[in-house]
């Protein structure tokens, strides 16, 4: 397995770090060679310029670039990148003025046509989307930098391990509680009008129920 850095991780602040540690976290367990750099497209805009420049002939095929409140980076890099053979996978992070991160989020999102950017989510939970992606589609690339799809399906089971199984469905709206059956991982919530009903997909289930049908 090569031992270049393949993947880099772009953050505008060292207090962004903390949220971003799954994606890090991830990209290692997976064996996929990555680099984090910490550099702001407001403050350090010529540099930037400059440390993209670089990157176009380094060998990375995929640029993580997480980014709170304006969250310019993200639009940045896949406009200054795009038609270069790297992918760029925005994630949205919250601030303590914006702790929704929804501004961060809309410019992500709002990209114009022409410019492809990927956005993973916010915070915590996008940043391990991120490297997921990353890693879903160095396994469909048959990428010699990523894992293959026994490695990354054992990953995710191991995920999914680590997560108990809920035992109950909280509903609004009128709509009752069920109980789940841990047996087929299936949850249901059934509405007191007829045709609302939803099933996750479990062993010997149907994955949905189709609007309209009917369930005692």
């Amino acid at each position: 397995m090569s031992k270049e850095v393949r993947v880099e991780v772009m953050i505008g602040s060292e207090s962004d770090r903390k949220k971003i540690q799954g994606c890090l976290d991830i990209l290692s367990e997976l064996g996929i060679p990555w680099a984090l750099t910490i550099i702001s497209w407001h403050r350090h805009s010529e540099q930037l310029d400059y440390y993209v420049t670089e990157l176009i002939d380094s060998g990375v095929k995929f640029i993580i670039a997480a980014a709170g409140m304006a969250a310019d980076l993200p639009g940045f890099l896949a406009a200054k990148i795009k038609g270069r053979g790297i992918l760029v996978i925005g994630v949205a992070l919250s601030s303590a003025n914006f702790p929704d991160a929804m501004d961060a989020l809309l410019n992500i999102v709002r990209i114009p046509p022409g410019v492809p950017l990927v956005c993973a989510g916010i915070d915590e939970a996008g940043a391990k989307n991120a490297a997921l992606f990353v890693a879903e589609a160095c396994t469909t690339l048959k990428c010699q930098f990523g894992p293959d799809e026994r490695s990354l399906f054992l990953f995710y089971q191991k995920m999914k391990n680590e997560k108990p199984i809920s035992t109950r469905c909280e509903c609004g709206g009128g709509a009752e509680s069920s109980a789940v059956d841990e047996s087929s991982e299936a949850i249901i919530v059934r509405a007191p009008i007829a045709g609302l009903f939803y099933t996750a997909p479990g062993p010997d289930k149907e994955p949905f129920v189709k609007v309209g049908d009917h369930i005692e």
